[in-house]
């Protein structure tokens, strides 16, 4: 025996052709609208109180549609899985994997909002941007400036088009070479009241004596005693620009005599 839906179908055909070949005499029946289809394992509702669902399974364990506030969702059981509401997707599961996740705005866990990386510089080619470009590599690291390359003075790059953001980080690593005397490295931001620059980094360098120590770069004779120093450095901020300045107080016009550099700059923002 054929299914109800066949026979539904089959009649419906067999009265179009016998209203066609009897001339059109004979008016196809209106078939009136109950607001849901039904096949084995998925229902189609119409919209209503509860929103305008497709439902899956035998038992409807699952549905996809919009709610009765026309916000697309995924349920199983009635209970919100996946929700889009206000450009924001939504969600509600225990445990969330994915094999890859590109995201173009900010994201948030639990309800913090997650550092977004903007800018990230290794300094593999020259240094764009920044006032003084030049660039070489010491104990396998590739920095700007570095051995006869940065001493006495600063250099500084306006990063722009920052995404919106209440928070601003800085990254990176600070290269102390050579024979230092108790000068210090700096990093400055622009956050003054109007625009200034500031101190919000500053790290003291000197180099003892040391019978053996180890030259990782510049001078053989001259070991160094503090090569690499993480700038981690976190401020309030919402311009969608900021302008970084690193230097030394080192007064030595001499840059093969004490040098510095910087490498694996990154910007990140946070609401």
């Amino acid at each position: 025996m054929k299914p109800r839906s066949q026979l539904l179908l089959s009649g419906a055909v067999l009265w179009t052709r016998l209203s066609c070949c009897l001339g059109g005499g004979l008016a196809v029946p209106a078939v009136k609208s109950k607001g849901l289809l039904t096949v084995s394992g998925m229902k189609v509702s119409d919209a209503g109180p509860a929103g305008s669902m497709v439902h899956f399974g035998q038992g409807a364990e699952y549905s996809v549609g919009a709610d009765a506030t026309g916000n697309f969702v995924v349920q199983q059981g009635g209970a919100a899985l996946l929700s889009l509401a206000d450009n924001t997707l939504h969600a509600n599961t225990a445990k969330l994997e994915a094999q890859a996740l590109n995201v173009a705005g900010d994201i948030s866990i639990g309800g913090v909002p997650q550092w977004r990386l903007v800018s990230t510089e290794d300094f593999s080619a020259q240094g764009v941007g920044w006032s003084r470009a030049d660039v070489s590599q010491c104990a396998g690291i590739s920095m700007l400036g570095g051995f006869c390359k940065f001493g006495k003075g600063e250099v500084s790059k306006t990063y722009s088009g920052l995404p919106p953001h209440k928070q601003l980080r800085i990254v990176a690593n600070y290269h102390f070479i050579d024979r230092w005397i108790g000068e210090s490295g700096y990093v400055k931001l622009n956050i003054a009241q109007g625009g200034g620059a500031v101190p919000v980094w500053s790290e003291q360098h000197t180099q003892a004596e040391a019978k053996h120590g180890l030259s990782l770069c510049g001078q053989e004779a001259t070991p160094e005693g503090k090569f690499s120093v993480p700038i981690d450095v976190t401020v309030p901020h919402h311009e969608d620009s900021v302008e970084v300045t690193v230097g030394s107080t080192m007064d030595s016009s001499d840059p093969c005599d004490e040098s510095w550099g910087i490498s694996g700059v990154e910007i990140w923002t946070r609401n």
